[in-house]
């Protein structure tokens, strides 16, 4: 079970998913997918992603 602290976490992390999902499709429109400044964002992206899959899966396995 996750501490009300991890699910508060966890609500930040989906809402700085959501924002950096915004910013990489502007940077992306504007500067084209192969733009150094969109694969950075994507990168940014990925680490906010994987951040989140990390607190998921803690959550899975103190159930088991």
């Amino acid at each position: 079970m996750l501490s009300p602290y991890d699910k508060i976490y966890r609500k930040v992390i989906l809402y700085r998913i959501a924002k950096k999902q915004k910013e990489m499709l502007q940077i992306g429109a504007e500067y084209g997918l192969t733009d150094t400044r969109t694969v950075r964002s994507s990168q940014e992206l990925d680490k906010l992603i994987t951040k989140y899959q990390e607190i998921d899966y803690i959550k899975s396995a103190q159930q088991h």
